[in-house]
């Protein structure tokens, strides 16, 4: 368990070192003593083997933000638009955190001051993503190859 289905019906490679097996449609993945998942909103359904069905609430946390930009962009301008999704490495990860990757959706708010600094929100890409990790105090730094962004939560946003 621990990856969803999506509407293609294939597993989302979200993570940087996925294995094949994790890529594969559902039903290649139907084998004796292997489970599968498939998700609706937040509601995400796991079939077992034995054909029980158990429900799990997955809860996509939406983040204020403050973001400070590393790249210099045109004044008046955000670096990477309006709303956009990189790898993120936390506070928590060490050197090797491309191993356990995951994206953030960052939409950001107005343009960035004239320190680079930018409000914005975020939220994990996928639904399974560890969303302890965006608590309030937290920090993160964006990525696109180099270090893109340096984050922090400042608000767990209402549903």
């Amino acid at each position: 368990m621990g990856h969803e289905a999506r509407g293609s019906g294939k597993l989302p490679c979200h993570r940087s070192s996925v294995s094949h097996v994790h890529c594969q449609p559902v039903h290649a993945l139907a084998k004796s003593g292997q489970h599968r998942s498939g998700s609706a909103g937040h509601i995400r359904t796991t079939w077992k083997t034995d054909n029980q069905a158990v429900a799990r609430v997955t809860m996509n946390r939406t983040v204020k933000i403050s973001l400070r930009w590393l790249v210099n962009e045109p004044a008046g301008q955000s670096p990477r638009g309006q709303r956009f999704s990189r790898p993120a490495r936390f506070e928590n990860q060490g050197e090797d955190w491309t191993r356990n990757a995951w994206s953030l959706v960052i939409n950001s708010e107005g343009v960035p001051d004239a320190n680079g600094k930018q409000s914005a929100t975020a939220k994990f890409l996928v639904d399974d993503a560890p969303h302890d990790w965006l608590s309030v105090g937290k920090h993160f730094t964006l990525y696109e190859n180099v270090p893109l962004a340096e984050g922090v939560v400042e608000e767990i946003l209402p549903d």
